[in-house]
């Protein structure tokens, strides 16, 4: 059967979601990258550029928790 189509990248806020396939599993994921240095970033406050970084670290924080259990 022919994979399926996969949606094209897209934005949200300083977000840019890309599709993608696991290299283990096979499955449909997204990937999920912030430029820091995005027109969108300088828009921000200083306070609210950090905020999104600060989210993610202790999201990969929680994640390395999780996956050394």
């Amino acid at each position: 059967l022919p994979a399926a189509a996969q949606p094209p990248p897209f934005n949200v806020g300083p977000w840019r979601v890309q599709p993608a396939t696991h290299k283990v599993t096979g499955k449909r994921v997204s990937v999920w990258s912030a430029d820091k240095k995005s027109p969108d970033m300088y828009r921000m406050g200083p306070a609210s550029r950090e905020r999104p970084l600060e989210i993610l670290k202790a999201e990969v924080r929680v994640m390395r928790l999780v996956c050394h259990e």
